[in-house]
């Protein structure tokens, strides 16, 4: 009895990761997507002390979707509070990268990749970390395409931006216009 005890807090005890360790969700990450987070921490860094950086999984929103573990990867989370620093985290028109990738076994694989423009919001059930929605905006005529009536010609169409969700159907995300 006292050798299962013992030998049950011995795997509990190497199940707990120290601070830093490898176990960590970014180092978990492929490899591109580490660097392309580590790439945009470096050149917050180059901008001046002034702008603040995140370091580790900082940045990082997980949630599960069918009780799989997955991770929604914003380049506007990766410093200076979540705003567009052109060149750095964003492009014109607010443009940057929004991926979510799931865990399969020991293996992370891109789900949803989007140019997204704006801030995004993502939804979660409360009290749990279970998927609900992603809200984005898109530039028209990009990732998602998204034809607007123009302003000052109702007639007229021009591809200007539009609002998506995004939802999980129990095998995949998929998006329709807001």
């Amino acid at each position: 009895m006292k050798r299962a005890l013992f030998a049950a807090i011995a795997l509990a005890a190497l199940m707990i990761a120290a601070p830093g360790e490898s176990s960590s969700i970014l180092r978990s990450l492929p490899s591109n997507v580490q660097k392309n987070i580590e790439g945009i921490r470096a050149a917050c860094r180059e901008r001046g002390s002034d702008i603040s950086v995140t370091s580790g999984d900082e940045g990082l929103i997980t949630f599960t979707v069918s009780g799989t573990q997955a991770v929604l990867i914003d380049e506007l989370n990766f410093c200076a509070y979540g705003e567009c620093i052109h060149a750095v985290n964003c492009a014109t028109g607010y443009t940057h990268r929004v991926a979510i990738y799931v865990r399969y076994g020991n293996v992370w694989r891109k789900s949803f990749s989007v140019n997204a423009t704006g801030r995004t919001f993502l939804s979660v059930e409360p009290y749990t970390d279970k998927f609900k929605a992603l809200v984005l905006g898109v530039h028209g005529g990009g990732d998602l395409g998204c034809p607007v009536r123009h302003k000052n010609d109702p007639t007229a169409w021009k591809y200007e931006w539009c609002d998506f969700v995004v939802k999980w159907n129990g095998t995949k995300f998929t998006h329709r216009p807001l």
